[in-house]
């Protein structure tokens, strides 16, 4: 794995856009910047791109998101054996949070996506596949980060082998295995298949006699109906020509029964006939008494519409207007004269309230006064006070000094550390921050107090301004009351004139009761008539109606006739109007009806018992040759057997002809079974793999030793078992543990290790391209520093393609490194921020 390029937003301490880092040429890289500055951070975002956690936070990913910030983002493009992936992370505060990973064709910029896996488990999984290391064996041999830069020394001897069977592409050996199982289970439901096959051969040969002397009895049978067929086709016709004649006279006369119900009864038909001839007498009748009503109502009704009635009407409808406006014309003059009296009075009492208003804020413009006084007063008070504090501080300034200061402080005179803080001398400065506090007191409250004073001020003025402005009011509406008086007493004036002219003198109500009872006496004749010829018009149109319904049912009865009589087949004419002639074709119709009738009944009888003679001689040739359904079907499903029967027999000659391959690849997926099953059992890592790692370890045991040795001064060695474990070459060869080693000795044999690891890579030409280191310079001298830079200059002398990238603000491993990536943070804000070495 080899990284190309790195982007991050609102990563950490990485602050909003922009932020990436071109791995592409570079071979070794130094990040450095003061602490705080992000530089750890370059190699968590790349191990969070790759696995989704980092060395430090490990799962915790929303504190990954910067402070300020709601999300976050890394991209990491990449390259593994000759292929372009970039593995993409997005986190939320809210909700859940993005993985995706892309294969590209090329390292271009608008490069389009030939892969695309998405969901975190499947990301995590396909980047473990592609570097051969899960997080923890990354962790432990690519990415050395602050605080597990031993893990791989000190790790058991199966974590290690995790390690190592990645970098060394043995976990190929996981597939091998894998597809050997998978062809054993394979060749296992195989065998299952063949052995059922294998059976159903051997019982096609046991089926075969049977078949045969099955087949000659349905060929038997088959030549047997043919021979009949005749006999059975030509009962069928017959018997199928019986049913017919007699299903369609049961269908004509089960129509005509249903039809019943319009046959008309030639009783009814005789009574209403009857009726009919009465009819219009009584309409003659009718229309003479019509006529006289119609007189009456035509002499009552020129009284009423003469012009004298009208212009008396539309004298009485004015005179009752005008009376009923004298009352509210008297109730309103009432109104108004009391509306002139109560505004009146609260005129005279608005004079009283502005009078009071403009004492009371005289009252509230004196207290203001003497507040802003007392204010002025409290305010110099507190002046001299601070005056006296001042003072009293620049004469005890060591004092004053003294109280922010602790051991081991930079004194902020001489900048010298402080061994032992000075013990605090008495003074004046105490009594006069007392003083202080008293006169910031006197002057707090008596800003209070002038506040209070103010707002009391301006409430005398708004109540004076509302009384003024109620005052004013109050008269307006006095002068509106009065006019409003005078104007309604004009319009009752008039209102009296306007009656006594249409009614004369006299009391008003009575005039204009006798005005109307008179009028009310023309109308009432009227309406008499009208209500007259009304009863006489309605005696005219019941006996139009009985007429009308006479001819109706004259009309119904031949309509109901003729229907009946086109259902049976024959012919009327019957005249119009003449009830003698319908009563006449109504008889003939009966007579017609009993006899078609009578003749289908006969039909009906005869078709069934030809029907029932045809079907015994039918049935007794059915049970003679078994034939349950028709002959056809029953020959179609003889013939049919027998094909069946054909069928079988050949599909089981078939079967016995192939039995002896059969039994051939049977034996040979058993071979393939075995062989694949012992491949299973082999190619564990208990067994097969553990054996290759065992030369693998020794091998780094060796490597990792002679760096250790060169970067330890000869001191020390790893011993040859491949247990890791440490020889003192100083102490007569004496084994020790690791983790028995300083500080400083286990960054050596660490890193010792990984450039031995990283060595192996190299000559194999491995997944792995990349090595990143967090930490341990600090804990070497001068000589041992330059000694572990000699050895990770050595990772890129002898491979091109390989990245070295080492974090430290140790200086002495910036001045040997030319190409940094220096950063910053900002005085401010506190995020990180590039110097150089970014994009290039």
């Amino acid at each position: 794995m080899r990284p190309l390029e790195l982007r991050l937003r609102n990563f950490r301490s990485f602050y909003g856009e922009g932020h990436s880092f071109d791995f592409r040429d570079r071979r070794l890289i130094g990040v450095v910047g003061p602490i705080g500055s992000g530089k750890s951070t370059i190699l968590d975002a790349i191990a969070f791109a790759l696995y989704g956690r980092t060395p430090r936070i490990g799962h915790a990913t929303k504190s990954l998101i910067h402070q300020r910030a709601g999300h976050a983002a890394v991209s990491l493009r990449f390259e593994v054996e000759g292929r372009v992936w970039e593995a993409v992370r997005h986190l939320r505060r809210t909700g859940p949070s993005q993985h995706a990973l892309y294969r590209l064709p090329a390292d271009e910029p608008d490069a389009d996506r030939v892969e695309t896996v998405l969901l975190e488990g499947q990301v995590n999984a396909r980047v473990v596949d592609l570097l051969g290391l899960d997080y923890q064996g990354f962790g432990r041999s690519v990415l050395l980060a602050q605080g597990r830069f031993a893990e791989f020394l000190n790790a058991i001897p199966s974590e290690r082998d995790k390690v190592l069977k990645g970098v060394f592409g043995y976990d190929r050996i996981d597939a091998i295995r894998e597809l050997a199982r998978q062809v054993a289970n394979d060749g296992e439901r195989e065998i299952e298949k063949l052995d059922i096959r294998l059976d159903n051969a051997r019982a096609a040969e046991a089926r075969l006699s049977e078949r045969s002397k099955e087949l000659a009895e349905a060929m038997d049978r088959l030549e047997k109906l043919q021979a009949v067929r005749l006999d059975f086709d030509e009962l069928t016709k017959r018997i199928e020509a019986a049913k017919a004649s007699r299903k369609a006279a049961e269908t004509r006369l089960a129509e005509l029964r249903n039809r019943a119900g319009d046959l008309p009864d030639q009783a009814e038909a005789g009574r209403n006939l009857e009726r009919v001839r009465g009819v219009r007498a009584l309409l003659k009748e009718a229309e003479k008494e019509l006529e006289k009503a119609s007189s009456r109502l035509t002499e009552a009704e020129k009284a009423t519409a003469a012009e004298e009635f009208k212009e008396r009407e539309e004298k009485c409808n004015k005179a009752d207007l005008w009376i009923n406006r004298l009352g509210d014309r008297q109730k309103a003059v009432e109104e108004a004269a009391a509306e002139a009296a109560r505004a009146t009075a609260e005129a005279e009492k608005g004079e009283s309230s502005v009078e009071d208003a403009g004492a009371n804020l005289a009252s509230a413009e004196a207290g203001l006064e003497a507040a802003e006084a007392a204010a002025r007063e409290a305010d110099s008070g507190l002046r001299r006070a601070e005056k006296l504090l001042l003072d009293a501080r620049h004469a005890d300034m060591a004092g004053f000094l003294r109280e922010g200061l602790a051991e081991g402080d930079d004194c902020p005179v001489c900048e010298q550390p402080v061994h032992r803080v000075p013990p605090a001398a008495p003074g004046a400065a105490a009594a006069a921050e007392e003083e202080v506090e008293r006169a910031r007191s006197v002057q707090q409250e008596s800003q209070k107090r002038l506040r209070s004073a103010t707002g009391g001020v301006e409430a005398g003025k708004a109540a004076l301004e509302a009384a003024e402005q109620r005052l004013s009011d109050s008269r307006r509406r006095v002068e509106e009351a009065r006019k409003s008086e005078a104007e309604q007493r004009a319009l009752l004036h008039r209102s009296r004139a306007e009656i006594e002219a249409l009614l004369g003198e006299g009391d008003p109500a009575a005039l204009l009761g006798a005005e109307r009872a008179a009028l009310e006496a023309l109308r009432s004749e009227a309406a008499a008539a009208r209500r007259d010829r009304e009863a006489k018009l309605g005696r005219v149109n019941e006996a139009a109606a009985d007429e009308k319904q006479a001819q109706s049912y004259v009309a119904d009865l031949k309509t109901r006739i003729s229907v009946v009589a086109a259902l049976l087949g024959t012919d009327t004419d019957i005249p119009k109007d003449d009830s003698e002639a319908v009563g006449s074709a109504l008889t003939a119709l009966h007579e017609e009806w009993n006899r078609i009738t009578s003749g289908l009944e006969r039909t009906v009888k005869e078709g069934q018992a030809k029907a029932e003679a045809d079907s015994d001689r039918l049935t007794a040739l059915r049970a003679e040759h078994d034939v349950e359904d028709s002959i056809g079907e029953s020959l179609a499903a003889v013939g049919a057997a027998c094909d069946q029967i054909k069928v079988t027999i050949e599909q089981d000659e078939q079967l016995l002809a192939g039995l002896e391959d059969l039994e051939a690849e049977i034996k040979d997926w058993k071979r393939k079974v075995q062989l694949n099953s012992r491949l299973v059992k082999d190619l564990t890592d208990a067994r097969f793999i553990r054996f290759l790692l065992e030369e693998e370890r020794a091998a780094l045991a060796g490597l990792g030793s002679e760096h250790f040795e060169r970067l330890s001064s000869g001191r020390y060695r790893f011993t040859e078992d491949g247990k890791f474990d440490v020889m003192d070459l100083n102490a007569a060869e004496s084994v020790r543990r690791a983790d028995s080693l300083s500080g400083g000795e286990t960054f050596l044999a660490s890193l010792g290790l990984a450039l031995g690891l990283a060595e192996m890579v190299g000559r194999r030409g491995g997944r792995l391209d990349a090595f990143f280191l967090d930490e341990g310079f600090g804990t070497l001298d001068p000589e041992h520093l330059d000694l572990a830079m000699e050895g990770i200059e050595s990772l890129v002398s002898d491979r091109e393609q390989r990245l070295v990238m080492v974090v430290s603000h140790v200086p002495e491993v910036s001045e040997r490194i030319e190409d940094l990536i220096e950063l910053d943070n900002d005085s401010t804000t506190g995020d990180s921020r590039v110097v150089s070495g970014g994009s290039v």
